[in-house]
């Protein structure tokens, strides 16, 4: 009787122990929601904060976000929602010579089709683009932001969407497509020097209204980074390829906005200038190979844009070519070129 008294205490006890120790976890569970909770909640109210004080910024260097001209007329509503579809491709060359040997790879990437959502608010953009799904990955992501003055845009991109081959003295192989990949990033900055008259972001992110024809003389920092580098599924004995590009460039060009109608909005730019940055190798057979700077290695780039506009609808379509040339013939070169089109539908509220 006494064991079973003592056993009948000992299981009370350790239920009141239990009630305790589950309701402690509990309170410490809920502090911890809490606590994170308050700080998710300030860590958002000062990334809020920033990128307010970044809009302000961006206004301030621009002129004003809300300064109207007889040329160029902004919308008072801020925020933008756009959804494109993208037709892209790429192709990436180089030449030269490796241990007293010609050779000559390629990297391509077949036209294929990609979507893309972007939101624009106060003339900021974040845009995401993917490929539906399909045997290929390619994803990027962009922060751009167009203004009157001053603009950049600023990308990051992974794709596997490339085939290549390599042509290596007698020596032809070539990988398919999930055996080579690409990681891009890059960053583009312009000033127009006609602001008050051209508007640039009419024909890009539509935030402005272009009402007379004009045009302007642009100025650009453009600075671009890519790796490709072959995969391990690729099959055995193919040599281990990569191409590695970092450079920069000095552009300078023209833009110009045809106005022939309320509605409809024509654009033409070019860009083109001198390489003041280049790092670029090619990793083969275990060699690694620089591409060295010469004259007139560059940048060039070139875009056409039409813009129809419905209410506060916007309907887009425009296309960029997008090249560069690095090295000489006498050691390496390496010359890329990007096609980019683009169909677009946006709202504005």
């Amino acid at each position: 009787r006494q064991f079973a008294n003592l056993s009948k205490k000992l299981r009370i006890i350790y239920y009141l122990c239990g009630r305790m120790v589950r309701k402690a976890i509990l309170v410490l569970v809920s502090a911890a929601i809490c606590t994170a909770a308050a700080a998710q909640d300030d860590f958002l109210h000062k990334a809020v904060d920033k990128y307010g004080q970044t809009i302000t910024l961006l206004s301030k260097v621009n002129g004003s976000y809300y300064r109207d001209t007889s040329f160029i007329f902004a919308y008072p509503t801020k925020w933008i929602v756009k959804t494109s579809a993208n037709f892209d491709r790429s192709l990436i060359t180089v030449s030269g010579l490796d241990q007293g040997r010609e050779f000559r790879a390629s990297a391509k990437s077949p036209l294929h089709y990609g979507q893309e959502i972007a939101v624009t608010y106060s003339g900021l953009t974040l845009a995401w683009s993917w490929i539906p799904p399909s045997d290929i990955i390619d994803n990027q992501f962009t922060s751009r932001y167009f203004g009157n003055r001053i603009g950049f845009e600023i990308y990051y991109q992974y794709s596997d969407a490339y085939r290549g081959s390599l042509l290596n003295g007698a020596d032809t192989l070539s990988m398919n497509i999930g055996e080579l990949s690409c990681r891009s990033m890059g960053a583009e900055f312009y000033y127009a020097l006609n602001y008050r008259e051209f508007s640039y972001p009419a024909g890009m992110s539509q935030t402005y209204v272009q009402k007379k024809s004009a045009g302007s003389m642009l100025l650009a920092l453009s600075a671009k980074h890519y790796d490709i580098k072959s995969e391990a599924t690729q099959p055995p004995g193919n040599p281990a390829l990569r191409i590695r590009s970092t450079a920069m460039a000095l552009q300078a060009g023209y833009g110009y906005n045809f106005v022939p109608s309320d509605d409809w909005l024509f654009h033409v730019s070019a860009l083109a200038g001198p390489l003041v940055v280049n790092s670029s190798t090619l990793h083969l057979y275990g060699h690694k190979n620089g591409m060295p700077l010469r004259f007139p290695n560059c940048m060039a780039r070139a875009l056409v844009a039409a813009v129809y506009r419905l209410n506060d609808w916007n309907f887009a379509l425009n296309a960029i070519a997008d090249g560069s040339s690095i090295g000489d013939d006498s050691a390496q070169r390496v010359n890329y070129i990007r096609f980019h089109f683009t169909a677009a539908v946006s709202i504005r509220f």
